[in-house]
C-alpha cells in the first residue's frame, strides 16, 4: 500500500514511522455492507455478534471526513467510490444522507426513513470532500460524473440559508453538532455547522470554476465570504458577552 501512497521522508525516523502508520491507518476505515455495495468509509469498528443494532450503519459525515486524508495520500479511487456511494442516496431536493443502514439492501424501504436526513452538515461536508478530491487529483471524470449531484447539493445548501447570511441554519436544515433533542430546537446556528457551511461554499466555488460555470463560481465564493463575515462577527460578539440577533 505504501508503494501507492504519498510518502514523506524526513531526518527524523520516528516522524517517518508515524507518518507511515497514519497512511496505513485509514485502510481499516473502509468496509462493505453487502455484496451489492463497494467498500466505503466508516468511522470505526465495533464487536460483532448478537445484540441491539445501535450504530451498525454508515455515516455520511464520517465518510466525508475520511475522504480528506485519503485524498491527501493519493488514494483517489476509494475516495471517488465513497463520494458516489453517498450520492446514490441523495434526496430529490439535494440533501445528502447522514445515515445509511448497513443491515439493509441499497433499495430497501428502510433507506428512505426520515431519520437518515436529520443532519444538515453532511451535504456541505460532501461538497468539501469532493472539492478536496478534485484539488488533490484533478480527476475530471469523477467531477463531471458527480457534478449534477453537486449542483443539487448546493441548491439545498442555499435553500437552508433563509436569511441570506451565508450560513446554513439548524432551524431550516436540521441538526449540525447539536444533537440534544428539545434542548436544541431553538438554536438557529451552531459554530460547527457555520464552519462547514463556509468550507462547503468555498469548495463549491472551486468546483464550479473547474466546470467553467463562472456565474455559479462567483455565487458560491460570495456565499463563503458572507458566511465567514457572519461567523467572525458572531465570535466577536460572544467574546464581548453579547449575543448576535440572528443566533
Amino acid at each position: 500500500m505504501l508503494d501507492e501512497t504519498t510518502v514523506i521522508a524526513t531526518p527524523d525516523e520516528l516522524l517517518n514511522d508515524s507518518l507511515a502508520w497514519a497512511a496505513v491507518g485509514p485502510r481499516g476505515r473502509s468496509a462493505s455492507a453487502t455484496r451489492t455495495w463497494a467498500a466505503v468509509f466508516v468511522a470505526g469498528w465495533g464487536p460483532s455478534g448478537r445484540g441491539p443494532a445501535r450504530l451498525r450503519w454508515f455515516f455520511g459525515g464520517d465518510a466525508a471526513i475520511n475522504c480528506s486524508p485519503w485524498s491527501a495520500l493519493g488514494r483517489f479511487e476509494p475516495v471517488a467510490e465513497g463520494l458516489r456511494f453517498l450520492a446514490r442516496y441523495q434526496r430529490e431536493d439535494g440533501k445528502l444522507p447522514h445515515e445509511i443502514f448497513a443491515g439493509c439492501g441499497p433499495h430497501s424501504v428502510v433507506q428512505r426513513l426520515p431519520v437518515r436526513l436529520l443532519h444538515a452538515d453532511t451535504t456541505p461536508f460532501w461538497l468539501l470532500a469532493l472539492g478536496r478530491h478534485w484539488r488533490a487529483s484533478a480527476d475530471r471524470k469523477t467531477l463531471e460524473e458527480l457534478w449534477p449531484a453537486a449542483r443539487r447539493a448546493w441548491a439545498w445548501c442555499r435553500s437552508a440559508d433563509t436569511d441570506g447570511n451565508g450560513l446554513i441554519e439548524n432551524t431550516a436544515g436540521g441538526l449540525g453538532a447539536i444533537e440534544v433533542g428539545e434542548i436544541g430546537k431553538d438554536i438557529r446556528e451552531d459554530v460547527y455547522l457555520a464552519a462547514v457551511s463556509v468550507a462547503g461554499a468555498r469548495a463549491m466555488g472551486e468546483l464550479a470554476e473547474a466546470m467553467g460555470d463562472a456565474g455559479l463560481a462567483a455565487e458560491a465564493a460570495a456565499q463563503a465570504r458572507k458566511g465567514r463575515r457572519r461567523s467572525t462577527a458572531a465570535s466577536g460578539s460572544s467574546a464581548r458577552g453579547t449575543t448576535p440577533s440572528a443566533s
